[in-house]
């Protein structure tokens, strides 16, 4: 597995790779970890290969970065394409259909830069129960998320975040 050169600069710049929202949230994997969370997804505990041509399986060119926190569905690369979108899925359905989140490596990294100063001061049940996410600032949220990433993207995935 190789770990796109831009992927590693850009995440080394990241001033933070895992945020909290409530319960929910999401992660991003350290570059220096990457590998081995791979287990499950392209690997075997084993190291025996996951990666099917066959419909709903494991693609070789995906490589997960990250996960959602509530549920912990992947955050997917997928290398097969130079701007690398970011794609989701959920886990344990028996296949892999992903869909996008982002169309690109540098709008997903804008996307998860904004919602972390939406979680800002939410990042616990407490915090978040005294100082709600409001309709007016999800709203916002969800027009950013789309200016920055247009209609290559799940609208559902984003909102989603807001609600765990």
């Amino acid at each position: 597995m190789k770990i796109p050169a831009n992927y590693t600069i850009r995440l080394a710049r990241m001033p933070g790779l895992d945020i909290s929202l409530g319960v929910g949230g999401l992660q991003l994997f350290p570059a220096s970890e990457i590998e081995g969370e791979q287990t499950g997804y392209s690997v075997k505990k084993d190291g025996t290969s996951l990666v099917t041509d066959a419909d709903g399986g494991w693609k070789a060119s995906w490589i997960v970065i990250g996960c959602e926190k509530s549920c912990g569905d992947p955050l997917i690369l997928d290398t097969s394409n130079a701007a690398l979108p970011v794609l989701s899925d959920f886990s344990g359905q028996g296949r892999w259909d992903p869909v996008p989140i982002s169309p690109s490596l540098e709008a997903f990294l804008s996307s998860f830069e904004k919602f972390a100063k939406l979680a800002a001061g939410r990042s616990t049940p407490m915090e978040r129960d005294a100082n709600p996410v409001s309709d007016e600032e999800r709203g916002a949220f969800l027009v950013e998320i789309e200016k920055i990433n247009g209609e290559a993207m799940n609208p559902d995935f984003w909102g989603a975040l807001l609600e765990a």
